[in-house]
């Protein structure tokens, strides 16, 4: 059986395309759908910049946000999944990484946005990266070309589909950007969650251990968080 997610990348406070982004958004809420969101804590990428959104906070609140990098620029190697030759943090230092990270989670935590996932520019990541997620305790991380989920440090959510079109088997999150949503694409979705809608999953339900979270995946889960760093570690389990 094939599971769908939804996930919009490169949303920030000023960019293009304002109109089509909130007229997915309506079509998203109108299905309840909860699309991971994707959003650039601090853009300085210029071909993203554009118009500053009143309430754009609202808009996407009730959804899953992840955070998408820190400033979107190409700092860094393409990272482990070679899909592009640049990105934004593999390649660098572990420690420049974590300040990265954490200082663009705190921003967007400050926005009154809850960060449990992240989302890595131009799918660039390396071990450092993950290194960093894992002890910033980020939950999920809506990256990797696998057709199911799995855990490994963090969930992994794959990545692997940029065409809004059935799929035979796995977790597939369907990916767009912001600036290229159009009203053409607008519809195409919108019929294809008509076609789909029980299918179509948000990133909470997914459980990389089976259902039960009294598993010996869920246990081996649960000590390893609890074995780091217990009580921070602990409260982050028992939220999700």
């Amino acid at each position: 059986m094939t599971k769908y997610l939804f996930r919009i990348d490169d949303v920030a406070e000023e960019m293009s395309n304002w109109d089509n982004f909130e007229k997915l958004c309506k079509v998203f809420k109108k299905y309840k759908i909860k699309p991971i969101i994707a959003v650039i804590p601090d853009n300085k990428d210029p071909e993203i910049k554009g118009k500053k959104k009143k309430g754009w906070i609202k808009l996407i609140k009730d959804f899953t946000i992840a955070q998408h990098g820190y400033h979107h620029l190409k700092t860094g190697t393409g990272g482990l999944n070679k899909l592009n030759p640049y990105g934004e943090f593999a390649g660098l230092s572990y420690k420049d990484q974590y300040d990265m990270i954490k200082k663009g989670r705190d921003i967007l935590i400050k926005k009154g946005l809850k960060i449990n996932t992240f989302a890595a520019p131009w799918h660039s990541y390396d071990k450092n990266t993950i290194r960093a997620l894992d002890n910033l305790l980020f939950y999920h991380i809506s990256e990797g070309l696998n057709v199911h989920e799995h855990y490994d440090s963090v969930i992994w959510i794959p990545v692997s589909d940029w065409k809004i079109s059935k799929k035979l088997i796995g977790t597939r999150t369907l990916t767009m950007h912001a600036q290229d949503i159009t009203p053409k694409k607008v519809d195409i979705i919108k019929q294809f969650i008509k076609e789909n809608r029980k299918d179509i999953i948000s990133i909470e339900e997914i459980n990389p251990f089976g259902r039960s979270r009294f598993s010996l995946y869920w246990f081996y889960f649960w000590f390893r968080y609890a074995y780091h760093s217990p009580l921070p570690r602990l409260i982050k389990w028992l939220k999700n």
